[in-house]
């Protein structure tokens, strides 16, 4: 029963359906699909909020939360993934990109988390928590699905393998991590240089290091295009 209802959700995002609003919230109920099962078209509408996505709160709480340390795909999908939700009337943004061991420990303490330090993708700046802005982590697991959904035909459409933390046995739908995140921890590890804050150049490298295959790809690609480059010059 859950895979058919995804499913229904599933396509009803992908035809570009799930606009659930129009200037203000009262049209939200002509943008909500009928085939969506009637619990989940109330869900879709709970979350639309236009008004909120106009103010200084909601501008603050998106560029409050720091992109340090966190890898280039993991941003390009909170940046698309965010603008498919405010272009839905959902208020949301992200939380926490990077996390330190201390702050992993913390967590684990509080039992947050089952992680200890080093053994969450946030660690490794590979993982996102994306949360509602006035409802927080709070959001029926109806509501969630609707995000879950969303969440995954953006990564789809941007090619970026992600993992959703609300298809886990430990719940967690607010957490979004990159599918192949412990090949850069164990590639840190195996080269004896973990870095104390991962930067872009740090993944730029160990993505080379992990696919040298790809690697060689786009330097016989910037070859070829420089050498075009070259013969244009000469004609």
């Amino acid at each position: 029963m859950m895979q058919h209802i995804r499913r229904i959700i599933q396509r009803f995002i992908r035809r570009g359906m799930a606009t659930a609003g129009g200037e203000t919230p009262a049209l939200a109920s002509r943008f909500v699909p009928k085939r969506l099962p009637a619990s989940y078209q109330q869900a879709a509408k709970a979350m639309v909020d236009f008004a909120e996505l106009k103010t200084q709160y909601y501008r603050d709480r998106v560029i409050r939360c720091s992109r340090e340390g966190a890898h280039p795909d993991i941003i390009d999908f909170e940046q698309q993934f965010r603008k498919a939700l405010a272009a839905r009337g959902y208020p949301f943004y992200a939380f926490e990109f990077y996390r330190s061991d201390e702050r992993q420990d913390q967590l684990y303490r509080q039992g947050v988390t089952k992680a200890q330090h080093g053994q969450s993708p946030h660690n490794w700046g590979c993982a996102v928590d994306i949360i509602h802005l006035r409802k927080l982590w709070d959001l029926s697991e109806k509501e969630w699905a609707i995000i879950g959904a969303l969440g995954k035909e953006v990564a789809r459409k941007r090619n970026i393998k992600i993992t959703w933390g609300g298809d886990w046995d430990f719940y967690d739908p607010a957490h979004w991590e990159l599918r192949d995140w412990r090949s850069y921890r164990d590639a840190w590890h195996a080269l004896g240089d973990v870095p104390e804050k991962p930067l872009k150049g740090d993944f730029e490298r160990m993505r080379d290091y992990i696919w040298p295959k790809r690697a060689d790809r786009r330097a016989v690609r910037a070859e070829k295009t420089a050498r075009r480059l070259k013969e244009n010059e000469w004609r």
